[in-house]
């Protein structure tokens, strides 16, 4: 008898700051910025269920950009988050998304090679082409190690119901950039 794998789990990996936006949008909007021209803008999950390295933000620090550690993340940005979406939201592979979404072979190879330089793995990802209404979301988890999650928020009537705490804690991180 053969053990069958469980269902894979799909997140949208952001950090607390931009949480409040999403739930003020109704959505989780695709990626606007750093989008080369031609590419389809899509948004983007991982079934990863650890930090998804290539969401990591970015800081300006003496002048040069550099990528923001875990700590930094907790500490200037609210945190790490993770939206929960059903299956069904995640439709592209990376495969579909190099092919469908018009992605420069060249930039697709340097992306990747990028991702697993930093221990992801691209067979992670799939992308949607359409905004994700926050109806299609099943949780929402912080965590302050990228490891261990809590959940912080619930789907509601309308939106997203997140814990006061957790809130608190964004606004109190928004307020110190």
């Amino acid at each position: 008898m053969s053990e069958t794998e469980p269902p894979r789990r799909w997140w949208h990996y952001t950090v607390g700051i931009y949480v409040l936006p999403i739930v003020a949008a109704g959505k989780i909007a695709r990626a606007k910025t750093g989008v080369p021209r031609g590419e389809r803008p899509a948004v983007w999950f991982s079934s990863r269920p650890t930090w998804e390295p290539t969401a990591t933000k970015g800081a300006i620090v003496d002048g040069q950009r550099r990528e923001m550690t875990i700590s930094e993340m907790v500490e200037h940005a609210g945190g790490l988050v993770r939206l929960e979406v059903d299956v069904a939201v995640v439709r592209h592979t990376w495969a579909d998304h190099q092919r469908i979404g018009q992605v420069d072979p060249r930039m697709a190879t340097y992306l990747e090679a990028a991702a697993r330089e930093h221990g992801a793995d691209p067979r992670d990802w799939r992308v949607s082409y359409r905004d994700v209404p926050l109806g299609k979301v099943l949780s929402v988890e912080a965590s302050d190690d990228g490891q261990a999650w809590e959940e912080v928020g619930r789907p509601a009537v309308e939106g997203l119901s997140l814990c006061s705490d957790f809130v608190e804690r964004v606004k109190a991180a928004a307020t110190q950039r």
